[in-house]
């Protein structure tokens, strides 16, 4: 789970930042007030699919920079 400042998270299914902890927001430590929503089977396989997508943007990010290098 990415902190990104003070009282704003990174949701773990879609990416986006938010605000946590908000007064009687939905949101929670892991996801965002849409993704909440979202059922929890369903969820688990948008954050499988943000994991690989992470690590392939990381990896293209690498092989662009030892191409430049």
């Amino acid at each position: 789970m990415a902190v990104a400042e003070k009282g704003r998270r990174v949701c773990r299914a879609c990416g986006e930042r938010y605000e946590y902890p908000v007064h009687s927001g939905v949101a929670t430590r892991y996801h965002c007030e849409q993704c909440v929503e979202i059922p929890k089977e369903i969820r688990r396989i948008f954050e499988r699919m943000r994991r690989r997508l992470d690590r392939v943007v990381r990896e293209v990010e690498a092989l662009k920079r030892e191409r430049d290098g």
